[in-house]
This record gives structure tokens, C-alpha cells and sequence, in this order.
């Protein structure tokens, strides 16, 4: 016995495959889903896809029946909003297994790269900034070689200061390359680039 049904909301679709005793789950969060396109890519049975909809706005599609309900999908997604459940617990068969890649090092931060800022002078309200030529206010912020752009460019939460140093989230990063444009000190390299 087996019995294969879709439901479909504008938040989420979801796939059910009822089994005998056994039963499976896909779900596709919607809202969080970039239509990044790496699900069809990845999908052996060409089952999920990324469509225009009548208002322009792109949407994930799936069709149930194509679907093997492999996991592959959810494995590569950036963003992990599709989960496949068998009888309620992640379904990482293949993932246990050692059947699909490891995920490469996204991004690496040379932090011998980033400039040290100067420390600021206590007692005095203003200082003078060697590398500009000129007076400053005594913050370290505004210290010409207190760089953040990396934290200031990333579209998402992959950096964030934490004690006056940068740390980043690997899991938040979605390969867009906009920090290493941003990055004048060639600190940072992400691999592989995503092209899409």
C-alpha cells in the first residue's frame, strides 16, 4: 500500500508518502526559500523547480509524482528550508552514508590581512591619524583602519562583531560574493562560487 499526497499553502508545500507502517515527509518552507535554483539542479529526477508566477514573484514548484522523496534536495539547500522526515526524524540515510559531498569550506578569513586598528588615547578627546594626516575624534570606530565592511555588506548574518572582532557564521552564507567586493584587503575568499 502506498498513498502519495500533496498539500500546497502560499508559506509551504508539502508532500506526505504513506507507506504501510512507515510514512514521509518533504516540506518546503516557502517564506524562507531564496529560489536560489540549487534544488533543481541537484533533483536526479528533475522534480523541483523555480517558475514565475503570473505576478512576477518566482515560486518553487514540485511535482509529487517525479519526486523519489531522495533527500538530495534538502541536503544541498543554502538555507534549509527543505526538510524530508521519515515517521517524524530527519531522514539523513544518504548523509550517514557517506553517499552525498561534503560541503567545501565556504568562506576563509585571512586575518593576518585586516589591518589593526589604533588604540585610542585616553586622555584626549581628539588624536592625530598618521595614515590620513589629520585630526580625528579619539574613537577607535573612526580609526581609517577599523575595517567592517565585510559585517557592513554581508546581505545576511554571516559576520558579526562579537568583543571587537569579527567572527562569521559559515552556515548563513550563501556564496554571493558581495563581502569580497567590499573587501579592499583581499581577506577573504569563498569557495566554491556560486553561479546561478
Amino acid at each position: 500500500m502506498q498513498i502519495r499526497r500533496k498539500a500546497e499553502t502560499p508559506e509551504k508545500t508539502e508532500i506526505r508518502l504513506k507507506l504501510y507502517a512507515d510514512e514521509l515527509i518533504l516540506s518546503i518552507d516557502k517564506t524562507s526559500c531564496i529560489k536560489c535554483d540549487i534544488c533543481s539542479i541537484v533533483c536526479p529526477q528533475n522534480a523541483i523547480w523555480v517558475e514565475s508566477s503570473p505576478d512576477g514573484i518566482p515560486d518553487i514548484c514540485i511535482d509529487p509524482q517525479l519526486c523519489v522523496l531522495c533527500e538530495v534536495c534538502s541536503h544541498f539547500c543554502p538555507v534549509s528550508c527543505i526538510e524530508l522526515k521519515w515517521n517524524n526524524t530527519p531522514k539523513k540515510i544518504l548523509e550517514s552514508q557517506h553517499a552525498l559531498a561534503d560541503f567545501p569550506e565556504k568562506i576563509s578569513v585571512d586575518r593576518r590581512c585586516c589591518p589593526e586598528g589604533c588604540s585610542p588615547v585616553i586622555e584626549l578627546d581628539n588624536r592625530w591619524c598618521r595614515r590620513d594626516r589629520k585630526w580625528i575624534e579619539n574613537l577607535h570606530e573612526l580609526c581609517p583602519k577599523y575595517c567592517h565592511h565585510c559585517l557592513e555588506s554581508c546581505p545576511r548574518t554571516v559576520y558579526t562583531l562579537l568583543e571587537d572582532e569579527i567572527v562569521f557564521d559559515t552556515e548563513q552564507c550563501l556564496r554571493c560574493m558581495t563581502c569580497t567586493l567590499f573587501c579592499e584587503y583581499g581577506a577573504i575568499k569563498i569557495e566554491p562560487v556560486f553561479e546561478g
